[in-house]
């Protein structure tokens, strides 16, 4: 069963099966456009790079306006 049945009201969820640690930033992630697909495994590049791009601005000190671009 989809999720979009056994919870119609929500727009998105992330799920992670039991055996995944997450070790960075989710945003990247909860931003990706899903356009009706239910796994994203062949994003996970596009997200990785994307963590650290928002890291790499982080650790240099970047402004609060140019982190927000990433996050």
């Amino acid at each position: 069963m989809a999720y979009r049945e056994m919870y119609p009201k929500l727009h998105r969820i992330l799920f992670f099966d039991d055996d995944v640690v997450v070790q960075k930033y989710l945003i990247a992630l909860w931003k990706v456009d899903m356009d009706g697909m239910d796994d994203l495994t062949h994003q996970l590049p596009m997200i990785i790079r994307h963590d650290e791009n928002l890291r790499r601005q982080e650790r240099n000190g970047a402004p609060a306006h140019i982190i927000s671009k990433f996050a």
